[in-house]
């Protein structure tokens, strides 16, 4: 067994478990799974179990915002400060092309976003500069330090044809 197996059953506790079973009894279907939560979709609806506080913390943040670089959070049942459910809606999962541009693009896109280097979004391709930008805006505007945003290729997707931020 990998050490990361090993890391996600603990971080998946009997709460996590339970809560999920229970989600996938009243007909959600699991999608994917991270290092904190396990991603379920009925239709054009996502939810997220997440046992991440940072996550949650920001999911309350984000409540009823509409950002356009992050993925709309519609709802939030906070079942405890380690354990919660994010409504969302269904995002499309980007190319392989795509990411590996978003991970290119990492230093400059950290440099931007983390710490307002101007100068940073000249060395960024034209496809992500408004997308960063508002990633950094949205941040500032709803109150999360930039130094908290989760950058990488498999926390990007498209929704209504624009990058978002799925991952907060």
């Amino acid at each position: 067994m990998k050490l990361l197996d090993i890391l996600k059953e603990v971080i998946s506790t009997p709460a996590m478990k339970a809560l999920v079973y229970k989600l996938e009894e009243e007909g959600w279907r699991r999608i994917g799974q991270g290092d904190w939560g396990i991603v379920l979709e009925k239709g054009e609806q996502v939810k997220k179990v997440t046992t991440d506080p940072l996550e949650i913390e920001h999911a309350e943040k984000l409540l009823g915002n509409s950002l356009p670089s992050i993925i709309p959070i519609l709802g939030l049942e906070k079942i405890s400060d380690k354990l919660a459910i994010l409504d969302m809606p269904n995002a499309m999962e980007i190319g392989n092309d795509e990411k590996d541009l978003i991970q290119q693009a990492t230093p400059s896109a950290e440099a931007y976003i983390i710490d307002g280097e101007e100068e940073a979004l000249n060395n960024l391709p034209e496809s992500l500069k408004d997308f960063v930008i508002g990633l950094r805006q949205a941040f500032l505007k709803v109150g999360i330090e930039t130094d908290e945003i989760d950058w990488s290729p498999y926390n990007i997707m498209k929704y209504k044809g624009n990058y978002v931020l799925v991952d907060v």
